[in-house]
Parts: structure tokens; sequence; C-alpha cells
């Protein structure tokens, strides 16, 4: 077995000579990290980028509609409450029952707010509606700018009292 490592693996000196390093130390060195950014650190930052200007729009939308429809719950709970505490107070009848008020829907929430039912228009509208109520509703006792046209988003079942069958008088 005369052969000896250094004729099988050039490059691999079996013993060091007199004054040198005991091994290659060209490749013991650590390898100076280079300095900047490569094309690959920037692409996965494009990446990171994109991906938040596809989904932050998407989320914030998302976020703007359960905000828009839990108000209009609001303003369903709140017309409601408001029609029945008025009927309450009137014997069972809503207030398109009562002559002053009926004929349509904006004159019949027009008396909840003219008899202090309800305080702000805004709850007869909706945000995203063609039907958008300002907010201005007057001066009492008859509150002239209360719920006119094109600011009342709901539908009233005329004639209906508290004792009927519908007990929900409104349509969205």
């Amino acid at each position: 077995m005369g052969l000896s490592l250094a004729l099988l693996l050039p490059g691999f000196n079996a013993l060091p000579k007199a004054g040198e390093p005991s091994c290659n130390t060209d490749m013991n060195e650590p390898e100076q990290p280079k300095k900047g950014w490569g094309w690959m650190s920037w692409a996965v930052v494009a990446g990171v980028i994109l991906m938040f200007a596809i989904l932050v729009p998407a989320l914030f939308n998302s976020v703007l509609n359960v905000i828009y429809q839990m108000r209009q719950m609001h303003s369903c709970k709140s017309v409601t409450t408001s029609l029945r505490i008025f009927a309450n107070d009137f014997k069972g009848h809503y207030p398109d029952s009562l002559v002053r008020y009926s004929g349509t829907a904006n004159k019949a929430f027009k008396g909840l707010v003219a008899e202090g039912y309800a305080d702000d228009e805004r709850i007869f509208g909706g945000e995203i509606s063609p039907f958008y109520a300002d907010g201005r509703i007057g001066l009492g006792p008859d509150f002239a700018g209360a719920v006119g046209p094109s600011e009342n988003h709901w539908m009233m079942l005329g004639g209906l009292t508290v004792h009927d069958n519908s007990q929900h008088p409104l349509i969205y």
C-alpha cells in the first residue's frame, strides 16, 4: 500500500512542511459578507409590498362594510323602538294611522320626530343608499325639515297596529 493520500486527493498534504500552517488557510477563513442588498433581498421586499398593496384595500373595504352593516342594524333597532314607544302611547297605533301623519312613510317618520320619539332623522337614511338624511330637522313644533324627500330609506307598511299578526311594520 504504497499509495499516499497526497496522490489520491490533490491539494491534500499529509504532513505539513516546516513553517507552514497545518491546513489550507483559504478554506478556513470565513467568507466576508457582501455589502448592500442583492437582487433576492429586493425581490422579497417588493413581494411583501405588493402583497400589502393588494390585501390592505380589500381588508379596509371589508371593515367598512361591517361598520356600515352595524350602523344600519342600529338604525333599524332605533326606528323600531321609536315606533313601538309611539304605538304604546297612542293605543297601539303607529304614526301613519293618525290623520296628520298619514299618506307616506316620510310623513309617518316625520311624526316620530315631531312627537319627540326620534331626535335624529339620520336613522331613517342609509349611508350607501341614494336616500341619505342630512340631519337637519328644522324647528318645532312642525319640524319642516325632518325626513324630507330623498331622506328616507325605509318603507312602512301602512295601517298596522301592534295587535296585528305582523310585528314588523318596516321594510329596509
